[in-house]
């Protein structure tokens, strides 16, 4: 039956399409294509920030580099601040998600172009190492059923306030006594295996956040929330980039001042 011949029921159709819309629920779907987008985002960003580091550094633009370094020690402020806010209110997600997104760009970007200069390719060969690793957890993840036990998410989080708290204290012992960051510096070794144990426990935080996804829709959330677990999500897979190209660059130190 044609609807557009009885106004009863164009109105009907209207109502429900409305009704779906205002109570439109959370889908696996809808997180994925949003923190695609995000990840473009904090990739459009990094590489602007990047070329213009590249840039400043090569034509000796000493101001343009200054202005750059004073933007980003600055932007931790407003993205510490967006951090508590979307903590506490959710649905400001998806707008301030992709300020976020924007601001943790030009902090990645920073930290690429340079380590770039330094040792070319290493930044794109971080960028390979990331994406094999969320398709390994993303395989794993499926293995499991699309579900991690409560046990492992409790372990997962014991384990991160432990370890916030032992990387705190050694940046106080470090702070106030030097001897000990010069031991620590002396212990190339030493850094490689923190630098793997946080490259670990980043990939334990994205099987969570993948968890996160499958229970949020299988609960029937709000939509809303899909910005909430891609945000989520984006910054989880952008720390174990970091924590990557971290591990690249003690290897590449380590290995390179051998061989010369």
């Amino acid at each position: 039956m044609r609807l557009d011949g009885n106004p009863t029921l164009r109105k009907v159709a209207r109502n429900s399409e409305q009704y779906k819309a205002i109570n439109a629920t959370a889908t696996v779907g809808g997180t994925a294509w949003k923190a695609a987008l995000m990840c473009v985002v904090v990739i459009i960003s990094s590489i602007v920030t990047a070329y213009l580091l590249r840039d400043a550094l090569v034509s000796g633009n000493e101001q343009v580099l200054m202005w750059m370094i004073i933007g980003i020690a600055v932007s931790f402020i407003p993205m510490l601040i967006i951090s508590f806010i979307i903590m506490f209110k959710p649905k400001t997600a998806s707008v301030l998600g992709i300020i976020y997104c924007i601001l943790d760009g030009v902090l990645v970007g920073f930290v690429s172009g340079l380590a770039d200069l330094y040792y070319p390719g290493v930044a794109l060969l971080a960028l390979l190492g990331t994406c094999v690793v969320f398709l390994v957890s993303l395989a794993v993840f499926r293995l499991l059923g699309n579900r991690v036990s409560n046990g492992f998410i409790r372990f997962v989080m014991i384990a991160s306030i432990s370890m916030l708290i032992l990387f705190a204290a050694s940046f106080l012992l470090r702070m106030i006594f030097p001897a000990i960051g010069a031991m620590y510096q002396s212990m190339p070794w030493l850094q490689i295996l923190v630098s793997a144990i946080c490259i670990l426990w980043a990939t334990f935080m994205l099987l969570i956040d993948l968890n996160n996804v499958y229970r949020m829709a299988e609960s029937g959330m709000d939509k809303s929330y899909e910005w909430l677990t891609a945000f989520s999500l984006t910054t989880t897979l952008v720390w174990l980039y970091l924590e990557i190209l971290e591990l690249l660059l003690k290897l590449l130190a380590i290995f390179g001042n051998r061989s010369n």
